[in-house]
């Protein structure tokens, strides 16, 4: 199948809702002025809140990838710590070394 000419249709998904009779009849009214279905009308409009509520979601996501990316920094600047300060002690501890030149004065 090629990918820029067809694509494979887009999932759908249920839902049902409850309406009491006057909300029912409210919602028809509306519906019936505006020279739409019912069902455009309610995915629209979920649609316009959805997009609406998902703003705020947006923040608490890129704060949440903060958190992590922040966290994974501080741990791997403590590993890296952690290894200079074990080389450290081994440097210390090492003889240092001297290239013979020719008899100490």
């Amino acid at each position: 199948m090629n990918s820029t000419t067809e694509k494979e249709p887009a999932a759908k998904y249920t839902r049902s809702i409850n309406l009491d009779p006057q909300m029912a009849e409210r919602l028809q009214r509306v519906c019936d002025h505006l020279g739409v279905t019912v069902n455009s009308y309610l995915k629209l409009k979920i649609g316009e809140l959805v997009s609406r509520d998902e703003i705020t979601l947006i923040p608490k996501q890129q704060a949440d990838q903060a958190g992590a990316l922040l966290e994974s920094f501080f741990r791997a600047a403590t590993a890296a710590s952690l290894e200079g300060e074990q080389q450290l002690e081994l440097d210390v501890n090492e003889r240092p070394t001297r290239k013979d030149k020719g008899p100490r004065p």
